[in-house]
């Protein structure tokens, strides 16, 4: 398995090389009459400011100089001994491309909150084939506010108490699921659980199925999963005697998976009035307009293995902390004080991101000053939210689980879900479901961890791509309580 995971990162390197493979890669030069700054509203800087260093670190030659796979061998380790080098921000090579890497709190938030870093260009090579370029994540500013703003009916703060009912749906679908799930098998892995059950609530959410319809979950779940692996897949589709590549599956699970959402939103258009279960679903598909390419595209992220596995990413970790041996206080006192589990939710946000990284791409004609340095247009630039989370600077003993120090109002929120015009729009409605599931784990089951996962044991070290989960399975029981 290693050897395919080495094989996979060097080829996607060898593939990214550009053609004038005998040029010499030089350092550009970074004067300009319009450097700019995140956050500075357009202005021109001082010629102080202008004349801002590049970042320290080496981007090396091409493919010789990529660092590709020791960032994917050991991501942290790859990061710390490059902060330690060159500091919170730092200039390499990855995927063969010049990258700057930024992992203060001050640095990432610059990142995600300016326009002078473009998400479109950044994520389209990896993306547009599998999730369609007209959508949230592939739009360039403008058109992403546009449907961000027709999309706040739904996930708006203001507005998620008008889908109570579905919420409730849902979770009911998603508990029952998993109750039946149970009676097969009661040894389980706790991310695996935590997905299962996410996945089975976001197509409850979204797509407006039922408890009854275990088979269409079963089948839907199978295909988002086939999809998703297109992701870490080689882009490079081929179908040699029926044998298919991973990505050509994958592309052959996005058409089964529009076709399924088209069936659905059909059939909520047909429904009058529209069942509480389907409410999010209509909602999204009138918010989008006609636009049929449109509302597919952004739905196709909506019921993607994406958000299932983002949430139970987080859910594992609030899990671990809870359930785990010695922390029985602490289980009890989320149990009875829904501020104190609303602070814990909080703190495993700040600690545990089910993301990694934001990728963007300087404009072109700008040049962006991150931390004091100049990053000149071209350039990827990637922003580590763990690291910013975990900043020193920030966040006192920022490596421990604190929950109470969310009762200082004062302190800065944890950029897990963006900021400024980066902010995630579900952010609000992730939140909301946060809580009502982990009211249900700690009301309704009951949670056996691994006897090896002591109180006192270091927390469980993460695999980071292409989403954050435990490196290796915990094993746990999980009970119904009767």
């Amino acid at each position: 398995m290693q050897c395919l995971s080495t094989t996979l990162c060097l080829t996607f390197a060898i593939c990214s090389i550009p053609l004038q493979l005998t040029v010499m890669v030089t350092r550009r030069e970074l004067q300009t009459p319009q450097t700019k700054v995140p956050g500075n509203d357009g202005n021109d800087l001082s010629q102080q400011q202008a004349s801002a260093p590049p970042p320290p670190g080496k981007i090396g030659w091409p493919v010789v100089g990529d660092h590709t796979l020791a960032f994917y061998r050991d991501t942290a380790q790859f990061l710390e001994s490059n902060t330690t080098r060159f500091g919170p921000v730092f200039r390499t090579r990855i995927l063969n491309k010049p990258t700057v890497m930024v992992t203060s709190y001050s640095g990432v938030k610059a990142c995600v909150s300016t326009p002078l870093l473009e998400r479109a260009t950044a994520f389209k090579p990896f993306m547009a084939r599998l999730f369609g370029e007209d959508n949230l994540m592939l739009q360039g500013d403008e058109d992403r506010r546009s449907q961000a703003m027709a999309l706040h009916c739904v996930f708006g703060c203001d507005n998620l108490h008008t889908f109570s009912d579905t919420l409730d749906a849902a979770l009911r679908v998603a508990t029952n699921h998993f109750k039946t799930t149970l009676e097969k098998q009661h040894q389980l892995d706790i991310y695996s659980s935590m997905k299962q059950f996410c996945t089975t609530m976001t197509l409850a959410l979204f797509l407006g199925v039922s408890e009854h319809d275990t088979e269409l979950i079963e089948r839907i779940s199978g295909v988002a999963t086939t999809h998703w692996h297109g992701i870490t897949a080689l882009p490079i589709p081929f179908n040699v005697f029926g044998h298919k590549s991973t990505f050509d599956k994958a592309l052959s699970a996005k058409e089964e998976l529009l076709a399924i959402i088209r069936e659905r939103i059909e059939l909520t258009q047909r429904s009058t009035p529209v069942p509480p279960e389907q409410q999010v679903l209509a909602q999204i598909a009138k918010s989008l307009g006609q636009d049929d390419e449109r509302t597919l595209n952004n739905m196709l992220i909506f019921v993607s293995a994406l958000i299932p596995k983002a949430l139970g990413a987080l859910l594992s970790h609030l899990m671990i902390r809870l359930f785990r041996v010695g922390n029985e206080s602490l289980l009890e006192k989320a149990r009875s004080d829904s501020d104190f589990l609303f602070r814990c939710i909080q703190e495993v946000e700040r600690l545990d991101p089910p993301i990694l990284a934001g990728r963007r791409v300087v404009v072109p004609g700008e040049i962006v000053v991150i931390d004091g340095y100049a990053v000149p247009d071209g350039d990827v630039v990637m922003f580590m939210y763990p690291q910013a989370n975990r900043d020193p600077t920030v966040y006192s003993a920022p490596n421990e689980f604190h929950p109470d120090r969310w009762l200082n109002n004062d302190l800065p929120t944890p950029l897990t879900y963006g900021a400024g015009i980066g902010e995630c729009i579900g952010k609000h409605l992730s939140r909301q479901l946060m809580v009502r599931v982990a009211k249900v784990f700690l009301t309704q089951f009951d949670i056996t961890l691994d006897d090896a996962l002591a109180a006192d044991d270091p927390h469980p070290k993460s695999k980071w791509l292409p989403v954050a989960r435990p490196a290796t399975p915990i094993p746990c029981t999980i009970t119904p309580v009767i």
